[in-house]
């Protein structure tokens, strides 16, 4: 349509592989059919971005990460996870394998950890750890001495119940959770999605030597958890209310906060509990991923014609 081909400015081609000298005759055609519209730059294809996928899509075609023979987390491939993203830090740590299991004979023998993903629907995936299985597996390694973690939805899923009084994840009613925790969650129609700042309250386990350590990241979730009297939490938000929980023992944590991982402190204390050893300093995630922004910035401004973007936009 006219209409539509008159608010083309330019065009801009993503993620090419090769030369592109090859590509200028289409480029060229492109520009001809389209009524003199220029071509403002050929982006290449970046290889190895360190940035959070698209989808899941990628944990379905890469279930294993890092050295086969380092320690191995176990990530448990909810049917509906979410924010898989918050296990990336765990990728730039040597010696450490993180694999993605959905049922319990994928659950590696040497299992140092277990850590419960987000989800998009908390009860149905709760639903599916019994029917696989993985729910007995997982409270039978906890009551061994195995550590487990959860974030968001599976954190939820480490109390004791899970209410739904107004049928927000279908049918509604109350199912019984893991009980790896003292808390209770309850769904309501209304969802939080803040950012989230806070500091870290110690406690037992590795958390001894972390009290007062900031932790950053975002919640998005339905639901309200409540801790019951003998709950202790895990951190203090700014606003002076708490979130997560921890066990008396301090192997059996988890919170609402995503990107609880990026904070390297708390990361490598509670690898170092379970007995891995860090062989270099490392970096933050906050560091590694702005240099990954700027390695993109800087290809593309090397690709495209700026000057004429610039111009575009008013800037020039």
């Amino acid at each position: 349509m006219d209409e539509d081909r008159d608010r083309i400015a330019g065009f801009l081609i993503n993620k090419f592989r090769g030369d592109p000298a090859l590509l200028t005759p289409g480029l060229k055609m492109l520009e001809d059919r389209c009524g003199g519209v220029p071509v403002l730059g050929v982006i290449p294809m970046i290889p190895d971005i360190y940035l959070a996928q698209e989808d899941s899509v990628f944990i379905d075609r890469n279930r294993s990460f890092g050295d086969s023979d380092g320690l191995t987390l176990a990530v448990i491939k909810l049917p509906h996870m979410s924010n898989y993203d918050d296990f990336d830090p765990f990728h730039k740590e040597k010696g450490l394998r993180l694999v993605f299991v959905s049922s319990p004979s994928e659950l590696p023998e040497n299992t140092a950890a277990v850590l419960l993903p987000g989800t998009k629907t908390t009860i149905k995936d709760l639903n599916w750890l019994k029917e696989t299985g993985l729910f007995g597996r997982i409270r039978e390694m906890a009551r061994r001495g195995t550590p487990v973690a959860g974030i968001c939805g599976g954190y939820q899923m480490m109390g004791r119940v899970i209410r739904d009084p107004e049928g927000v994840e279908g049918d509604g009613g109350t199912t019984d959770a893991l009980d790896l925790l003292p808390l209770e969650t309850e769904f309501s129609p209304s969802k939080t999605t803040v950012q989230s700042r806070g500091s870290l309250l110690g406690g037992p386990g590795f958390f001894s030597n972390l009290t007062g350590q900031e932790c950053r990241g975002y919640e998005i979730h339905m639901g309200r958890t409540e801790l019951t009297g003998e709950g202790r939490a895990l951190y203090s938000r700014d606003d002076g209310s708490c979130d997560g929980a921890v066990s008396a023992n301090g192997k059996i944590w988890g919170s609402y906060m995503h990107g609880i991982f990026d904070n390297i402190t708390l990361r490598r204390a509670f690898l170092i509990s379970l007995d891995w050893q860090p062989d270099e300093a490392g970096e933050s995630e906050e560091v590694l991923r702005e240099r990954e922004f700027e390695r993109i910035a800087d290809a593309v401004e090397a690709a495209v014609d700026m000057d004429a973007v610039d111009r575009l936009i008013g800037l020039a």
